[in-house]
């Protein structure tokens, strides 16, 4: 049985959540003890030891809809339009004493920008979760370093390949003994 309990991964550039669901994990320690005549196999990742994985990381999802962004264009402009004075200080370009639509664009494109920043600022400092990619694409977890995972990988496929050499060997025996 493998757990799917989410558990938190940080290193240099940040820290995360990671969902194990659906992932390929590569153990690193194993475990074995015996009560009451069962033999038990407890296969771990052990805790503050490095992990390497390869998933899916979404970081977009912490940006918002344009909807979203009128709305808190408009909250903002609200806001400013509660203090008239540095409202007129800061957009009355040509201080004619009123605001005209000129200006007024401008004040939008300044919400604008400073409602996607503060939306660009929450986003990298947000919770992020890696998950097993949605294009079916490896989602790994383990132990072991790449360069261990590729010397394994590498025996077994000389393994496998050797196996295939002797079965068709064995084959063409055969076939002619019959």
């Amino acid at each position: 049985m493998q757990s799917d309990e989410v558990f938190a991964l940080q290193d240099d550039s940040g820290a995360c959540t990671v969902n194990p669901k659906g992932a390929e994990v590569i153990h690193m320690l194993r475990k074995t003890s015996a009560h009451h005549n069962h033999r038990y196999v407890e296969e771990y990742l052990p805790a503050n030891a490095p992990l390497y994985l390869i998933g899916h990381l979404d970081t977009r999802h912490h940006f918002t809809d344009e909807k979203t962004v009128i709305k808190e264009m408009s909250a903002l402009i609200t806001d400013w339009k509660t203090n008239p004075a540095q409202l007129l200080m800061r957009f009355d370009l040509d201080r004619s004493g009123h605001i005209d639509m000129q200006e007024w664009e401008h004040a939008r494109a300044q919400a604008r920008a400073e409602v996607e920043q503060t939306q660009m600022n929450q986003a990298h400092v947000g919770e992020y979760e890696i998950t097993a990619p949605k294009s079916g694409q490896l989602y790994l977890l383990s132990g072991m370093s790449p360069e261990v995972l590729r010397k394994a990988y590498r025996c077994w496929v000389w393994l496998h390949l050797f196996a295939l050499v002797f079965w068709l060997g064995l084959s063409i025996i055969f076939r002619h003994w019959i």
